[in-house]
């Protein structure tokens, strides 16, 4: 049975040469809204190589995130922020051609990647959002820090054009806003000259043996590795940075005008990713 959503973009397939900047090193990085496993896909990476070579969101990158956030909400210039960025990961990546960064922080500048002078790889994680946001909402990252992180100006995105809206919005809509916000983001690079491959986590954590290790074998080949024999499958996924369950934000629950603005904001979204 075939992955439905985990392919490579026609034409960016890893060595076809597209967006290689003579004599630059690339960057390859696996970037998703979040909530998609990518703690367990450190390790799982890791676990297929002869050495370390995969790092989960690495210092500096929270600040890249919390100014792409400010920097977009007044729509202000975000290149120079990850042309920064790439500046002080460059020695790790330069220095270690297998590098691979795993960076929902990245999300808010996701879209002028494309602006980075060096080559670039990603792969995009997507989720259903109809799970994402119960997961985000109830995901008790950070332990007892969570409250004043999330008491940081701009550590939650949101967009200038709701206006005095945003304030009667319910957490479900902001959240919905938020999935559909940063998934356009990382979109956009499919058609910005980097090597892009897509890839859905319901297929990469599947239940049927067959889906996911047809996804995580195309995913490993696009980030140019091989599986490891002696690794193993590790099944569906050992639970890293679980959420806890919280029936409250499931789908079942949501108000009839949450499930409207989820097809209002991302029915388009849902279509592309085969989520509807």
């Amino acid at each position: 049975m075939a992955c439905p959503c985990s392919y490579f973009h026609a034409g960016n397939e890893p060595g076809s040469g597209v967006n290689k900047s003579e004599g630059q090193p690339t960057f390859k990085t696996v970037i998703s809204a979040g909530r998609t496993g990518t703690v367990f896909l450190t390790h799982w990476i890791n676990s297929q190589a002869e050495k370390e070579i995969a790092v989960h969101e690495p210092s500096f990158s929270r600040a890249v995130y919390l100014l792409g956030n400010l920097f977009g909400y007044h729509g202000w210039s975000r290149s120079g922020l990850i042309r920064l960025y790439i500046a002080t990961r460059k020695n790790r990546f330069a220095g270690s051609p297998d590098y691979i960064e795993l960076n929902p922080f990245l999300c808010p500048v996701a879209d002028v990647l494309a602006d980075i002078p060096c080559s670039l790889q990603v792969a995009h994680l997507v989720r259903d959002p109809r799970t994402w946001v119960p997961s985000l909402i109830s995901h008790e990252a950070s332990g007892r820090r969570k409250v004043l992180i999330r008491s940081v100006p701009f550590n939650l995105p949101r967009d200038r054009k709701f206006g005095r809206e945003w304030r009667s919005m319910t957490l479900v809509q902001k959240m919905l806003w938020r999935w559909s916000s940063f998934n356009r983001r990382i979109s956009t690079l499919e058609r910005g000259g980097c090597q892009y491959g897509l890839f859905r986590y319901e297929d990469l954590f599947s239940g049927k043996a067959e889906i996911r290790e047809q996804s995580r074998g195309r995913f490993l080949r696009f980030l140019d590795l091989a599986p490891a024999a002696s690794a193993g499958d590790f099944g569906p996924g050992k639970h890293y940075n679980a959420s806890l369950k919280n029936a409250q934000f499931e789908f079942s629950n949501w108000t009839e005008r949450e499930k409207t603005f989820l097809q209002d904001i991302a029915g388009d979204q849902l279509r592309q990713f085969q989520y509807q």
